[in-house]
């Protein structure tokens, strides 16, 4: 939001203004889109323990666990900061945000 509002001051294009906003883009990007596919996999975990042929172990004990971890894994992954969950929605918010402080800058 910041670069739009620095172009559109009248200040000019710089590009290491540009390249300083990507990256910062990116930082937020990143760690939302990992945290998103951490919890798409972790709740497919559960279904791959279940197909993985445990069946077929000849020890006792595997028969025991696997209950166990199959209903633990069917509780997602999330990486949480206080109250904030990474995930694209978060990313998405802080887009929105960011778009809606520029559009309050400029008017």
């Amino acid at each position: 939001g910041s670069l739009l509002f620095h172009i559109s001051a009248g200040y000019g294009f710089d590009l290491r203004y540009t390249f300083f906003s990507f990256i910062s883009v990116v930082h937020i990007f990143l760690p939302c889109k990992y945290a998103a596919e951490l919890k798409m996999m972790s709740t497919e975990t559960a279904t791959m323990i279940y197909c993985s042929g445990w069946e077929k172990v000849i020890s006792k004990r595997v028969a025991k666990v696997v209950p166990f971890l199959v209903a633990r894994a069917q509780i997602p992954v999330r990486i949480k900061f206080f109250m904030f969950e990474y995930n694209m929605e978060l990313f998405i918010n802080i887009l929105r945000t960011s778009y809606s402080m520029f559009t309050l800058l400029r008017s």
